[in-house]
Formats: C-alpha cells, structure tokens, sequence
C-alpha cells in the first residue's frame, strides 16, 4: 500500500498516511516496513496520530508519498535492520515469515481516482497472474488425486515447506515423509469453498488460499467401521518466483489448519 497525502481542513499542512495495519511494534516503539525492492524491506520508525477508518495520520516518520509499505498477506522476506533495534532472537534470522503485504502510499487525488470495478465485472487478471493460479491448481489437483507424481517441478530444489507450525525442509523431504506417506492413507480429500488472492511483483509472486478440505481416512485392520470424515477449514501462503524459462515455482509454502 502507498503512503497518502491528506491535507487537514482548514488549509492546515498536509499529512502522510498509511494503513493502520502497516504500523507494527518493535522493541515498544511503532514501525512500519518499507518495501525497497523485491524481497527485502526497511524499517522506518514512526509516530502515529490519529486514526481514521482503516488509515492513520504519521505525526513524525522517515517515510515519504508514494513508499510502499506493508501492511496485509503472508510472504518470505529479506529484512536488513540494525542489529541495535533486533531482539536477540532475530539476529540469527536472514529469512523469516511476516504476516504483510507491500502497498504503495498514494496521493489523496489519486486515491480519488481509483475506483472498484463495477458490480458483477471481474476485474482484470494478468498473464503472471493467470500463470501463478494455474500452479497453485495443478499442486491442488495432485493433492486431490492423492499422488504427488510430478509436483517436484512446481517447486524449486530448495523450497521451504512450513505445516502448521513445524519447518518440513524442502519440498522433496515433506512429499517422500510426510505428504506422500499420509495421502497413501487416505481413501479421498477434497477441497470446497476456495478462495485465492494472488500478488505479483516482478519475478515474484505472493498467494493466500483459504479453503475448507474433507479426508477420507482408510479402514484399518482393527477398525470395525470405516473412520468418519475429517473436516477442516485451512490456509496457505505462498512465495513463487519465475525461473529463467518463464515458469513459476514455490519457493516458499506454509499451511495450517483448524476445526
């Protein structure tokens, strides 16, 4: 999200604004996370002011109209910050998941000019775009099928997988010990309700999936029915990045469910 330009009334100076949801603490003084170039991000310690709707006034702050800011969205990020302002548990992370989306501060009269698409038109969806969910679908599709074959390629050799809190290594670990094994004992899974918000910046891609999946468990030998469904609603995030053939690839997966 950009920064904005307001002006107060009355003819007062204008102000910067940035969603309220940019700002974030650390070591108990607010910051915000701004955005330089693909993957890596810069901390700017801030003062807000008020708050109005879902954007708030920055009193004092080292950011400029037109920074982009994080705000929303989960996505694998680069952060180099002074080490001074770093809690000790961070100085041993280069690469970490933040709970953010990089958006560009805009101009008031910019702001003004941009509207939502009409009721009932999709907006438009570009060709990277299409591309990213094409993968996240294939990946689903073989999930579904309850066969991995041909889902090493989706991601780059050395992807990380997150499930629910605990590192899985690469993808090739998590398929041969952990999904490989546990869909060989199920008799289904299936996904319903889906949904999937899908940014991209430059060679990079960042996706959030939320979905509700049902699995179908085996019967086992000492069972004397077969086991009820499992439901659950779940989520994903995502970091893909295009590779020098124009393919996109997982860098990055991290999902979890609940009941």
């Amino acid at each position: 999200m950009n920064v904005q330009v307001v002006g107060q009334t009355g003819g007062g100076k204008p102000q910067l604004t940035v969603p309220t949801s940019a700002i974030t603490d650390l070591n108990g003084k607010p910051v915000v996370f701004v955005h330089t170039e693909p993957e890596r991000f810069k901390i700017r310690y801030v003062q807000p002011g008020a708050a109005s709707g879902e954007q708030t006034v920055l009193v004092q702050g080292q950011v400029n109209e037109n920074d982009r800011v994080v705000t929303t969205g989960t996505y694998q990020a680069q952060v180099h910050l002074p080490q001074s302002v770093i809690p000790s548990p961070f100085l041993t992370m280069r690469r970490f998941l933040f709970a953010l989306l990089a958006v560009p501060v805009l101009s008031a009269p910019a702001l003004a000019q941009t509207t939502a698409p009409a009721a009932g038109t999709a907006p438009a969806v570009s060709a990277d775009e299409a591309a990213v969910r094409a993968v996240l679908k294939q990946y689903q599709q073989a999930v579904q099928k309850l066969d991995t074959t041909g889902t090493t390629r989706l991601f780059v050799a050395n992807s990380v997988v997150l499930e629910s809190g605990s590192r899985e290594g690469t993808y090739a670990r998590y398929r041969d010990h952990h999904l490989g094994p546990e869909l060989k004992e199920f008799s289904s899974f299936t996904y319903s309700d889906y949904k999937a918000d899908v940014t991209v910046d430059g060679s990079y891609a960042f996706a959030t999936e939320s979905y509700t999946y049902a699995i179908g468990l085996k019967k086992g030998p000492k069972d004397i029915a077969v086991p009820a469904p499992i439901k659950r609603r779940g989520v994903a995030t995502s970091v893909l990045r295009k590779n020098a053939a124009g393919q996109w690839q997982f860098v990055s997966n991290h999902n979890s469910a609940r009941k």
